[in-house]
């Protein structure tokens, strides 16, 4: 499995360039997750365009806090090990990785 993390609050590059390297990935199989930093209110702005973004390659857009890092540290290590087992070990993980029902629940919505 091949992953991408983008953590970020919003996005500043071209939307199209954007648009174009996520199809690129979605087609070689590569998963886009984005971890979204969401405290600041002008980043809510992006978070259709990361959604629209990681759905072109099948990944999901994970909101967090900074504030949290205990947070990003859960996400950050859910993420790796689904890049490294694929779903099925993230769900042999779920109880004692507590992102681990998140990413599950955010890989299954296709916005």
């Amino acid at each position: 499995m091949r992953v991408v993390i983008y953590i970020g609050d919003v996005f500043e590059e071209s939307m199209a360039r954007g648009r174009q390297l996520a199809d690129a990935m979605g087609q070689q199989g590569t998963r886009l997750i984005v971890l979204h930093d969401t405290a600041d209110p002008t980043s809510r702005r992006d978070a259709e365009l990361f959604w629209d973004l990681a759905k072109r390659t099948g990944g999901c857009v994970l909101p967090f806090d900074a504030s949290s890092t205990s947070r990003l540290r859960d996400l950050l290590s859910a993420v790796a090990v689904y890049a490294v087992g694929g779903e099925k070990l993230l769900r042999e993980r779920r109880h004692d990785l507590p992102a681990a029902v998140a990413l599950l629940e955010h890989l299954g919505r296709r916005h």
